[in-house]
């Protein structure tokens, strides 16, 4: 890792400029669509979900051309800085220490995404307030102005969580396909859940469109999520404790 840096210092000097650059101006965007379109925020869910897909979308983008490099290095190996070997002991230390760190968080992350619904009493901060019968026919109404505190925790327990699934996804394929290809497969699929969601459930289909979105939301926000947080947990223990050498320094050779 220290040849690395030290190979490409330029490089890393840009990234490390403009990276708060560029992660200010998304959550800018990402704060002011929360807190001005306020017609789409009415439940714990709302602020988590767009979190959710913004730190995705974000990852993708980050991680496409890594792929494009890993591809084409063959026909510009002159014209690549980085190496494959490189590459992969970047790629390979990246998702240990950030599966190390995601396992001292996602317990907490998890306890937390399991209390929301009990934390608040009101209908509207219920984690499936929008698929309730009181919430879709009751008349609730009423948005919900979010605080810069709580965009923040919605985006600090997006994030994470985001992080936790991909990272371990990613980190699993490329044990199983000795490649990094099944892991950004993976990832980008999983990026592009949100926009399958609006193609197939909201309004572009000839079914009622509300009760398809409603229907859709609540299979992912009480089934589908908890499982995809479930499966990492017990991904990152498999991994931590039943294949401790990929964890190794050996795997980075």
């Amino acid at each position: 890792m220290k040849d690395f840096l030290k190979a490409n210092k330029g490089c890393v000097l840009a990234i490390a400029l403009i990276s708060p650059v560029v992660v200010a101006f998304f959550e800018y965007i990402f704060y002011y669509h929360v807190q001005y379109r306020t017609e789409n925020v009415k439940c714990v869910y709302d602020i988590i979900g767009a979190g959710m897909q913004t730190c995705l979308y974000q990852m993708a983008v980050i991680f496409i051309p890594f792929t494009m490099v890993y591809f084409f290095k063959g026909c510009y190996r002159y014209g690549i800085i980085i190496r494959q070997t490189q590459l992969k002991q970047v790629w390979l230390k990246m998702c240990v220490k950030l599966t190390k760190i995601i396992l001292a968080v996602s317990v907490y992350l998890t306890v937390l995404i399991c209390l929301i619904p009990f934390c608040f009493t009101d209908v509207i901060w219920n984690w499936s307030a929008q698929t309730s019968y009181v919430y879709i026919y009751g008349g609730v109404d009423t948005v919900y102005h979010p605080s810069v505190i709580l965009v923040a925790a919605g985006c600090f327990t997006a994030v994470f969580t985001a992080l936790m699934i991909v990272c371990v996804l990613m980190l699993f394929f490329w044990w199983v396909f000795e490649s990094p290809v099944g892991g950004y497969i993976v990832m980008l699929l999983y990026a592009a859940e949100e926009m399958y969601r609006g193609l197939f459930f909201n309004g572009r289909v000839t079914m009622n469109a509300v009760v398809i979105s409603e229907k859709h939301i609540r299979v992912f926000s009480n089934f589908i999520y908890p499982v995809l947080v479930l499966a990492g947990l017990l991904m990152i223990t498999y991994i931590l404790f039943c294949k401790k050498d990929l964890l190794k320094k050996d795997i980075y050779n």
